[in-house]
């Protein structure tokens, strides 16, 4: 007669609690070996997020996924990453072909990245492998994929999107998509007039072009790239941020020309001056005056990021520390600065009890008080 024991590891809900306070991967991997009780939560939960940063690896797992049913209902994450150490070469076809077969064989996947999969600048990753009708419908995205059609393709059936990060630069044609070799198409474009563009998205960092088709979405903050193409520019900014008025609480502007930044900074704070964060601000060494004016617009600011990478020299911490008091001057709602230097970034806060700016650095070994 089987003994206590053996009848409670029998047991599924026992089962399951016992694989919930197992570590991963190696230890569930042991227990999806122990018993067939065991094995099934096991299973679960060792399949439930995939990330490697491995080719090889990536590629077995790929093509696991790929033709067994079983184990690809279980994946909802999918992490595929490129190791900074290993030389940037082109990833084999074969690659690319199991990438597809997995995407479309995992019906619960709610987390997809697909990071830096390029084999460097001349190499550009095939977008064609992202299947535009998708047996899943995923909450967060991480592709940093060139931009075109392929990619837009494949968002506009992805409503449930809530985070979004794709790459902010195209990059050139990729030989296994002509159709990329086009102008780069718009979201807009793969959808009924009628269909809303990712009605749930509530994040999004990248492109300022493609930012023009998530006016309509809830976007709460909102990180994007000026550039000379069309609609990159800061003027296109404007349209993007008069939809948002009502949601946007957080906007970061990547490469800022210094020149424009006052006028940049205007344009934002009249579109939304409800704004609790805003950066990178361009701060050039010489008059501020306009761009503290500009700062005016803004109610309710209270974080603010600062890009002085610029200056020559690098300005020391006890000149950061007044040009922060300054800026707080014309925006008194004002709690953290963050400054951006060449190599390093110093986040300053207001002390509480002695009202003064306090600042700490990440350096070696990690944050250090200035």
């Amino acid at each position: 007669m089987p003994s206590a024991s053996t009848l409670a590891f029998q047991d599924p809900r026992i089962a399951s609690t016992i694989v919930a306070y197992t570590t991963p991967p190696f230890d569930v991997a042991a227990l999806a070996r122990t018993n067939k009780t065991l094995s099934v939560p096991a299973t679960r939960l060792l399949y439930t997020t995939l990330a490697f940063d491995d080719v090889t690896s990536a590629y077995l797992a790929l093509q696991a996924v790929a033709h067994t049913p079983a184990i690809a209902q279980h994946v909802r994450s999918l992490q595929l990453y490129r190791d900074r150490h290993r030389p940037r070469v082109p990833l084999p076809s074969a690659f690319w072909h199991a990438l597809q077969l997995a995407l479309t064989a995992l019906p619960a996947l709610e987390t997809l990245v697909l990071a830096d999969m390029s084999g460097g600048p001349s190499q550009p990753a095939h977008t064609s492998v992202l299947p535009p009708q998708a047996p899943f419908r995923l909450r967060d995205a991480r592709i940093l994929l060139p931009w075109g059609p392929h990619l837009a393709a494949f968002l506009a059936h992805q409503p449930s999107l809530r985070t979004l990060q794709i790459e902010a630069f195209g990059g050139p044609p990729s030989p296994a998509s002509p159709a990329s070799a086009v102008a780069p198409s718009s979201i807009r474009d793969h959808l009924p007039p009628e269909q809303p563009i990712l009605p749930n998205l509530t994040v999004f960092e990248g492109p300022l072009r493609v930012a023009h088709d998530l006016a309509a979405s809830p976007l709460t903050h909102l990180q994007v790239c000026i550039t000379s193409e069309p609609r990159g520019d800061p003027e296109s900014l404007l349209p993007v941020l008069r939809g948002l008025r009502g949601t946007l609480r957080a906007l970061n502007i990547q490469d800022m020309p210094e020149s424009r930044a006052a006028d940049i900074i205007g344009m934002v704070g009249a579109a939304c001056p409800q704004l609790l964060h805003l950066g990178s601000l361009t701060l050039p060494p010489g008059n501020r005056m306009p761009c503290h004016a500009a700062l005016r617009s803004f109610e309710k600011l209270r974080s603010l990021e600062l890009d002085l990478a610029l200056w020559n020299p690098p300005p020391p911490f006890s000149l950061q520390r007044a040009l922060v008091a300054e800026t707080h001057t014309y925006s008194p709602t004002l709690e953290v600065a963050v400054v951006w230097l060449s190599n390093m970034r110093v986040v300053w806060m207001v002390n509480p009890e002695t009202g003064s700016w306090e600042g700490r650095h990440d350096g070696r070994g990690g944050w250090k008080a200035v």
